[in-house]
């Protein structure tokens, strides 16, 4: 099947986690009718999960439209189409209570701070980043405009970066997310870039079984001539998001809501300011008067079956040190009792000693004391040091073997409901390519979105499929369903040439499927 497929790709990493995605754009044409429908085809899940999208998404006619001819409209900021990383793509997008890793603070500003099972010490780090270079995907009807593959775009690419830190329960962080579009006009390249950055942070309540994050969520845009090196012009603006999800440890289910207030993005000059009266044409484009993200809801619920946990709670692991060196300290003063009492009984003065540890009055006065005790508190130290680090070693590893000792058998359901708001006079992104006045967002849109995940293979594969409603932002065209399914299977045990612990790695797949689209890719990464 990769054979027929004409594709680029796409790469990511997590925490050492790299993703390439490879993305295909005429294997609708090619597999429908010939390979989809037999008994073989129909028993494969991914098989039934494509007929099943095909088979309920719906076509509109395709209408004559009006050519724009003002600036009088907004862009309606809305992505269709899931992306992100396999899991969340191939899970259909629910992901608002499972809400974790850095990817996750897309759907939820909670993942700042949601600690996973396996993130465990004081400090967590998470990183990720991806390229997907999917020229070619364009063919497909992305924006399910009814116009079927005409996007007005050459050439377009997404790409996405984002670092997560948690200390102890606070945990904050960032994401990038972009798009690029290169129109072909009469005289000139033109490339519209769109970027989306959202930026937060979130605190652990009741030791990790509810989180609470706020963010910022800011929307960038700008039409450029990349062969004469200019910005013809941009668009900025900036919204907030609020999140939280409740896991409660004795329960084996998730409660996750996000929702953002809408972003509107006017014209600014290179100097930061606003253009208060911005032209209507530039190198041929027909400018909006501002870019609009609507506001959005989203509400998820996250049911695990079986014996694995999907909520534990965590606590600020203790210090060694808070326990030794005060231990180090008081045989420190107990040795400056005995000087101080044998020092007075050498002169025949009164032995008792003034003061209690720290804060003693009378101190020792030989220098030869002084000097000898110097010595033995820098070895003190340095054992003290030692035991510190053991200690942490070796609750790490405590933690570490109680983590690889949980049950995996479990089944995974997670079921995400999402609204977003209108956009008044709002025209889509490839409306605005086209040069033609196409309605979009004139009400709110809504979503379903299911996945599931389970773990057949103990510790060695994880299954995954799920489906949601792409809702059509565009006017007289239907909604359309995808089905989604993927997995991840454990390769092999590394340590990094003895520099890290051990760690496995995986690799996997997922693919995303409906009428007039698809959207797979492979992976490796880390197991967990």
């Amino acid at each position: 099947m990769i054979g027929l497929l004409s594709s680029l790709y796409e790469t990511c990493f997590c925490a050492a986690d790299i993703e390439l995605y490879c993305h295909s754009v005429n294997l609708y044409r090619k597999l429908w009718p010939y390979q989809i429908g037999g008994a073989s085809d129909l028993a494969n899940p991914c098989g039934v999960i494509f007929f099943f999208a095909v088979s309920l998404s719906l076509v509109a006619p395709v209408r004559s439209q009006q050519l724009l001819d003002d600036n009088e409209f907004n862009i309606d900021i809305v992505d269709g189409p899931i992306f992100g990383s396999n899991r969340v793509v191939s899970m259909g997008g629910a992901f608002t209570a499972l809400a974790t890793s850095i990817d996750g603070a897309a759907w939820n500003p909670a993942s700042y701070g949601s600690r996973t099972l396996w993130e465990m010490n004081w400090f967590e780090w998470d990183v990720s980043a991806g390229l997907m270079m999917a020229g070619l995907l364009g063919r497909n009807d992305l924006f399910n405009n009814g116009k079927g593959e005409r996007i007005g775009a050459e050439d377009f690419f997404f790409y996405d970066t984002g670092l997560r830190l948690q200390f102890a329960h606070l945990g904050v962080g960032g994401l990038f997310r972009g798009q690029t579009f290169i129109v072909k006009t009469q005289d000139n390249t033109v490339n519209i870039d769109k970027g989306n950055v959202q930026f937060g942070g979130a605190w652990m309540f009741l030791d990790g079984e509810l989180v609470v994050g706020v963010g910022a969520r800011s929307l960038v845009m700008s039409v450029r001539l990349p062969e004469a090196g200019r910005t013809l012009v941009r668009f900025q603006g900036t919204g907030v998001e609020v999140g939280a999800v409740w896991r409660p440890e004795k329960w084996p289910i998730r409660l996750g809501a996000s929702g953002r207030t809408p972003v509107v993005s006017r014209q600014v000059a290179e100097d930061e300011t606003e253009v208060t009266d911005p032209a209507d044409q530039i190198e041929g484009f027909v400018l909006p008067n501002r870019l609009n993200m609507p506001w959005e809801a989203q509400l998820g619920f996250a049911l695990q079956l079986g014996e694995r946990p999907i909520n534990l709670q965590w606590h600020v692991p203790p210090n060694p040190a808070d326990r030794l060196i005060p231990q180090m300290k008081a045989r420190w003063c107990d040795r400056e009792k005995e000087q101080v009492r044998k020092e007075a009984a050498e002169s025949g003065l009164d032995d008792a000693v003034v003061g209690e540890c720290p804060r003693l009055q009378r101190r020792p006065q030989s220098r030869d004391w002084w000097r000898d005790e110097e010595q033995r508190r820098q070895r003190e130290e340095e054992s003290v040091d030692e035991q510190v680090e053991k200690e942490r070693d070796q609750a790490r590893d405590g933690e570490r073997r109680r983590y690889e000792e949980l049950p995996r058998h479990y089944w995974l359901i997670s079921v995400d409901l999402m609204l977003v708001g209108p956009t008044l006079n709002g025209i889509g992104l490839d409306a605005f390519l086209d040069g033609e006045m196409r309605p979009s967002g004139e009400v709110i849109s809504f979503s379903v979105r299911l996945g599931t995940e389970v773990e057949p293979w103990a510790n060695r594969l994880k299954l995954r499929a799920g489906g949601y409603v792409e809702p059509s932002r565009n006017t007289g065209v239907q909604p359309r369903i995808h089905g989604t399914c993927g997995f991840d299977v454990r390769l092999f045990t590394w340590d990094l040439f003895g520099l890290v612990s051990p760690f496995s790695i995986r690799a996997g797949a997922m693919i995303d499927l409906a009428q007039r689209y698809i959207n797979w890719g492979v992976g490796i990464g880390m197991w967990h």
